[in-house]
C-alpha cells in the first residue's frame, strides 16, 4: 500500500510541476511609458504589452497630464522592424484620445521565433497646439532596448517569446 501511495504522489508532483511550467511559459508581460522629445520627456501615457501563445495585447492609457493621442503606430513581429513608424503594420488614427489598444493574433505574424520584436510610436498633442512624436520606452527592464535607427531617435525591443 505504501509503495502505491508513493508512486501516485510522485505522479501528481510531476503533473503539477509540468502544468505550472507550461502556464509560466505561455504568458509574458512588460510595461513602460510613452516619452517624447530628445530629452525623453514624460507624456503621462503608460502602456502594457502582454501575450500568450495565441494573442498579443497592447494597451495604452493616459495616467496623468493633458496630452492626447492623435495616432499610434505599432510593430510586433518575429523579425526586427526595418521601416519607419508610419509604415508599421498596425496603426490607429484617433483624433485626440486618452487611450488605445491592440489585440493581435500571433498567427498573423508568421512562424514564431525565440524573440518578439516590439516598437510603439505615437503622435500626441497638448496645450497651445503643441505636437510631438513619442516612443514607447519599456521601463520594467531597460536592458531590453535596441536602437531602431542607429544613431537616431527611436527604438525597438527584443523580448523573449
Amino acid at each position: 500500500m505504501n509503495k502505491k501511495y508513493f508512486l501516485v504522489s510522485i505522479l501528481l508532483l510531476v503533473l503539477l510541476s509540468t502544468t505550472v511550467a507550461t502556464v509560466a511559459a505561455t504568458y509574458r508581460h512588460y510595461w513602460g511609458e510613452l516619452r517624447y522629445g530628445r530629452k525623453l520627456n514624460v507624456s503621462g501615457f503608460t502602456f502594457d504589452i502582454s501575450w500568450t501563445d495565441t494573442t498579443i495585447t497592447v494597451i495604452i492609457t493616459r495616467a496623468s497630464g493633458s496630452w492626447l493621442l492623435e495616432e499610434t503606430h505599432l510593430y510586433v513581429g518575429f523579425t526586427p522592424p526595418t521601416s519607419n513608424p508610419g509604415s508599421y503594420p498596425y496603426k490607429h488614427y484617433l483624433g485626440g484620445a486618452t487611450s488605445d489598444s491592440y489585440t493581435i493574433p500571433v498567427s498573423e505574424l508568421g512562424t514564431p521565433g525565440p524573440w518578439l520584436y516590439f516598437a510603439l510610436h505615437a503622435e500626441i498633442t497638448g496645450g497651445n497646439c503643441k505636437e510631438e512624436t513619442a516612443w514607447g520606452l519599456v521601463t520594467c527592464d531597460p536592458a531590453l532596448v535596441e536602437n531602431l535607427f542607429g544613431r537616431g531617435w527611436g527604438w525597438y525591443y527584443r523580448l523573449l517569446f
